[in-house]
């Protein structure tokens, strides 16, 4: 029987193949049984080269990685070799989708995108780098991931939708949560002077006897009730 890596024509002579990265399988009978090995591509019998990066070659064929997906190395001859490319990830069945806004992956493999740490914002796909994650506007935080310059949310003691858009609680006002909701009054009978204030602790109490409108913004504001004065006022001394 006409022995591997060769071909016996007619039964009379064995012809070894063209080189050494050629296969032929024992009792082969014409040059086109020699193909290239594993790892190398080629037409039967004449050269083989080494597969490139971004492929994988079997039977002297090159076949080209799925979209969006390449190899670290060369000679490889299995699909599985083929791995996402950065800015993508894998989704099953030898396919890679893309990083979604707010996320990046800068190696290439399986691995899953990495989330944009909170107070950061990114708005490209398939992202491939830490850098596109883009630092909130003053004033605003996000969560993880976020996608979109209006998901940076107003600080506490910030009210408005987002973004750009976060004015600071005006004295006599305050907001405990972050988010878009409004400020908060301080109560009846109380004053706040400061600014951006994050706390109803901020509200001071108007004097006995004095009272003040929801929102006072001093201790002036504080009217000294009915059948009351403000000694201060009329230079007594008690």
């Amino acid at each position: 029987i006409c022995p591997v890596n060769s071909f016996c024509p007619g039964g009379n002579v064995q012809t070894s193949c063209a080189n050494a990265l050629l296969i032929a399988p024992e009792g082969s009978i014409a040059a086109d049984a020699c193909i290239c090995q594993a790892g190398y591509f080629g037409l039967p019998n004449q050269v083989c080269s080494i597969c490139p990066r971004g492929s994988w070659c079997l039977g002297g064929i090159r076949n080209v990685c799925p979209l969006n997906s390449t190899t670290t190395t060369e000679g490889n001859s299995d699909i599985g070799a083929c791995q996402c490319d950065i800015g993508f990830t894998y989704a099953g069945l030898n396919a890679c989708r893309s990083c979604e806004p707010g996320a990046y992956k800068s190696v290439i493999g399986a691995a899953n995108c990495t989330a944009c740490v909170g107070g950061t914002y990114s708005t490209s796909v398939g992202a491939i780098s830490s850098g596109t994650c883009q630092p909130c506007p003053s004033n605003t935080f996000s969560a993880a991931q976020s996608g979109a310059r209006q998901d940076c949310y107003c600080n506490a003691g910030y009210s408005g939708v987002g973004g750009d858009n976060c004015v600071a609680c005006i004295a006599g006002t305050y907001k405990i949560n972050a988010g878009p909701q409004v400020c908060t009054d301080c109560g009846d009978n109380k004053y706040s002077t400061i600014v951006a204030a994050i706390s109803a602790d901020t509200c001071q109490s108007c004097s006995t006897f004095a009272y003040s409108s929801p929102g006072s913004k001093s201790p002036s504001a504080c009217i000294c009730q009915g059948g009351y004065f403000d000694p201060a006022n009329f230079g007594v001394t008690l």
